[in-house]
């Protein structure tokens, strides 16, 4: 026999439905997500009729513990999503009703008679390490949201027409428009450069653009004149090439060295 389950995965109470090959409800309570009941959850299952297949609505997130601890324990996952789930929920008798343990029901048939769902797997040390960079810059990225919503609605209350002035979110190339094309410039990365180096680099742009000249263009001359310009060590190594080469004085190119 096969044993085929569905979790309906929250936050804090996750909801087992665990099934038989013939559909047969063998288990359907409630889990919290803790350590000791996702420990006691993974040996109930391994107490049914092997091998036992779970379905998860959610990969990840709120799921962490469990796909931790019951691949670990040799119990399969599958990620069932959850528009699958709502859909099928539609063909239950009062499916539309939204409810943790009908939810776990129709997890647990999709898993026994869908095929091609995706199995999850415990992730390698690098994709973990991953995935916890990638949570940390979401959480960041929020914070700077907040921040930037605080900054706008200090500026609205000092005065009106400074939230209007400054763009507190501009913190990327500048834009604009030469000869009908869309073009960016890099005004420089903080803190690198400062925000005063940064509306010197804008005001010099605007300059050039007043004049008919292209900022990007001028910034990539004006950088191949510089790296073409010879320096005073390349200079003076010339000069002491050019002397050897007439068979100066040791004496006199000691000297100038």
């Amino acid at each position: 026999m096969t044993t085929w389950a569905g979790i309906d995965v929250a936050k804090e109470i996750h909801w087992l439905c665990a099934t038989d090959s013939g559909g047969r409800v063998l288990i359907s309570r409630a889990v919290r997500n803790v350590q000791a009941e996702i420990d006691a959850l993974s040996a109930e299952l391994r107490a049914l009729p092997q091998p036992v297949t779970i379905g998860l609505d959610v990969d990840g997130s709120v799921a962490t513990s469990l796909q931790a601890v019951l691949p670990a324990d040799g119990l399969a996952l599958a990620h069932v999503p959850g528009l699958a789930v709502n859909r099928a929920a539609h063909g239950y008798v009062g499916g539309k009703r939204k409810s943790d343990p009908g939810d776990a029901r129709v997890i647990a048939d999709l898993v026994r008679t869908r095929e091609g769902l995706r199995p999850i797997r415990p992730d390698d040390d690098a994709t973990a390490s991953l995935r916890l960079l990638v949570s940390r810059r979401r959480d960041l990225v929020q914070d700077q949201n907040r921040r930037f919503s605080r900054l706008r609605q200090l500026l609205s209350q000092a005065h009106l027409v400074l939230e209007a002035a400054l763009d507190v979110t501009c913190k990327g190339p500048l834009a604009y428009r030469f000869k009908g094309k869309q073009k960016l410039l890099a005004l420089g990365v903080y803190p690198t450069a400062s925000l005063a180096r940064a509306r010197q680099a804008r005001d010099e742009a605007k300059r050039l653009l007043a004049e008919g000249l292209d900022p990007a263009a001028e910034r990539k001359r004006a950088a191949r004149v510089e790296a073409d310009a010879p320096t005073f060590r390349a200079i003076a190594d010339e000069y002491l090439a050019k002397l050897k080469r007439e068979a100066r004085a040791e004496a006199t190119v000691a000297k100038t060295e």
